[in-house]
């Protein structure tokens, strides 16, 4: 999601970007195949959702489930990182302290309202600054998002000045502790020159 908003951003205020890393994003998912289908399903998750979220009766809990509830597989270690700064206690209606994620639950939801593929590119054209994309080799989330579009080159060429580098390791890959080095090292290294 931060990639998406930051290839928007530096596309619309390119004289404020000098340099842009951007892990496991290529922009935007464009149109979907069936639009009314897909806003029709978005209308009836989004009224089903409550402003409830779950609440659990530790931190450990709650990076558990994270762990292996989420949108893509994460390490308990990973977890922790992202509760960090993600978890809060809240009180329940018994008056006991519990932990629940401060994350909106809407934002899980798919977007209906989508830019076609032609503006998608027009913001990566845009972009000025010198650009180091990274992915993860095993990254679930880019094969079912990215590599399923038509345009996956012309987005990869879109881009004036990038270097794009592929990593070991899945869509949180900067959050494990087993790929998180090669991440930081590959953004260091970037950032040298």
């Amino acid at each position: 999601m931060g990639g998406n908003i930051s290839i928007l951003y530096a596309g619309t205020f390119p004289d404020t970007v000098s340099r842009l890393i951007i892990l496991e994003s290529l922009g935007p998912t464009s149109t979907f195949k069936d639009d009314p289908a897909e806003m029709r399903k978005f209308f009836l998750k989004r009224r089903e959702m409550t402003s409830e979220k779950a609440a659990y009766d530790s931190k450990e809990d709650a990076c558990i489930v994270r762990s292996v509830g989420g949108v893509s597989p994460l390490s308990i270690q990973a977890s922790e990182i992202l509760a960090e700064r993600g978890l809060g206690p809240v009180i329940n209606e018994q008056g006991e302290e519990k932990f629940s994620w401060r994350s909106d639950t809407r934002l899980r939801l798919t977007a209906f309202l989508r830019w076609d593929e032609g503006s998608i590119i027009q913001f990566i054209e845009a972009i000025t600054a010198t650009t180091l994309l990274v992915f993860a080799k095993q990254s679930s989330i880019i094969k079912e998002k990215y590599f399923k579009l038509p345009n996956i080159n012309l987005r990869l060429k879109s881009f004036k000045n990038a270097k794009i580098v592929n990593l070991e390791g899945d869509h949180h890959f900067h959050l494990e502790e087993e790929t998180a080095e090669s991440v930081i090292d590959t953004i260091l290294e970037f950032l040298k020159h």
